[in-house]
């Protein structure tokens, strides 16, 4: 897998974002793998995400380098995550994108899309915490470098600053478009926070149905329908509009952290972190529903370290499991439902766009050769 997606937030949900992994074409040999012919790579989705999403990024910083935060630990832990941690660019990079979609400016959407970002940091800084994650993809996290008590600290104020300016943000609509599109941010991250819950609740059960962990990626998934949600509000779409758009947001962010949970199991330090603080990925589960499958990955699971030959070993085992196929069939139906959404929308170059950003669901996954 050249580059991972999202996980979201639980926040580590984002979605079509690389991150350094290996080359598994060269390095694996566990079948025919392709990259989409003629469509974009995960780094150009991600790419094309980011040049949309770059405005309200850069909105959301300022809004805290320029707040007066007289504990200097607080401030100091607060530039090093909007700085150097928090790049959060692909939710405000879809909400700016299907506010274009359906006829919108998108540059309407930069201070709702801040907010956001400052709101999704603070899920992201306390789902560390919840988590022990002291890095992600070789790089300290808040929790970290600064420890927990500063990071609670520093989560709480990005809480508080979110809030304050979505509903700063809000007050240039109508009332009753305010008040929806608050109660959608307020439902997504309920819905999100309850996945994240049950995952807990469910970390290091090795007999974890695959049906359950989908339902808490579907959960984790909701904000990027919220995003798409409100961008079609922001561009003043019809209700139908926005329900086919928002629905393709779900679908484009489940599809995404799929791929990201099979990436989890080529990475040792990902997969141990799975093992020991959070559920096993997606595609492990369906994996291990047959017996036979099941009896060959224990024993590498049970190992106090993983090495890299350990990951490769495990991947080729679910790579050619009967429960993989199912899975890749549950993707190829979710893709095809969210480009039908698509296609009840008034045909356009953002909609052209926003469709090819399935394109790298499948990059550098085994063809389904049946």
């Amino acid at each position: 897998m050249k580059g991972k997606s999202v996980h979201m937030t639980d926040s580590k949900v984002g979605f079509l974002k690389p991150r350094p992994t290996k080359d598994l074409k060269h390095e694996l040999t566990f079948g025919s793998v392709r990259s989409p012919q003629g469509g974009l790579t995960v780094q150009h989705a991600h790419e094309l995400l980011s040049k949309y999403g770059q405005g309200a990024l850069e909105r959301a910083r300022k809004i805290i380098l320029e707040e007066k935060i007289e504990n200097r630990d607080v401030r100091d832990a607060l530039c090093f995550f909007m700085q150097q941690t928090w790049t959060d660019l692909e939710y405000p990079g879809l909400m700016a994108m299907a506010c274009e979609a359906v006829g919108g400016k998108k540059e309407s959407t930069l201070w709702i899309g801040a907010s956001l970002i400052l709101l999704r940091g603070a899920m992201d800084v306390h789902d560390d915490i919840i988590d022990k994650q002291a890095t992600k993809t070789g790089k300290s996290t808040l929790y970290g470098k600064w420890g927990q008590d500063l990071a609670i600290i520093a989560g709480d104020v990005l809480f508080y600053e979110g809030l304050t300016h979505l509903n700063e943000a809000v007050l240039d609509f109508p009332k009753g478009q305010g008040r929806r599109i608050t109660k959608m941010v307020k439902d997504a991250l309920f819905e999100v926070g309850t996945g994240v819950a049950r995952e807990v609740e469910l970390r290091g059960n090795f007999d974890l149905s695959p049906r359950d962990l989908m339902k808490i990626i579907t959960q984790k998934s909701a904000c990027a329908e919220m995003h798409a949600r409100i961008g079609a509000i922001v561009g003043r779409s019809g209700r139908a509009q926005e329900n086919a758009i928002g629905t393709f947001g779900r679908l484009l962010a489940v599809l995404t952290m799929i791929r990201d949970e099979l990436i989890d199991i080529y990475e040792p330090e990902e997969l141990l972190n799975r093992k020991e603080k959070e559920c096993l990925p997606l595609p492990l589960l369906y994996a291990m529903q047959e017996a036979s499958v099941k009896s060959k990955v224990l024993p590498i699971l049970e190992k106090r370290t993983l090495s890299d030959n350990d990951s490769e070993k495990l991947a080729n085992i679910v790579l050619q499991s009967e429960g993989f196929k199912q899975l890749r069939k549950f993707m190829d139906e979710m893709k095809q439902k969210a480009l039908t959404n698509l296609k009840t929308i008034k045909q356009n170059e953002a909609i052209f766009v926003m469709a090819s950003l399935l394109d790298p669901i499948y990059e550098d996954m085994p063809v389904d050769e049946n």
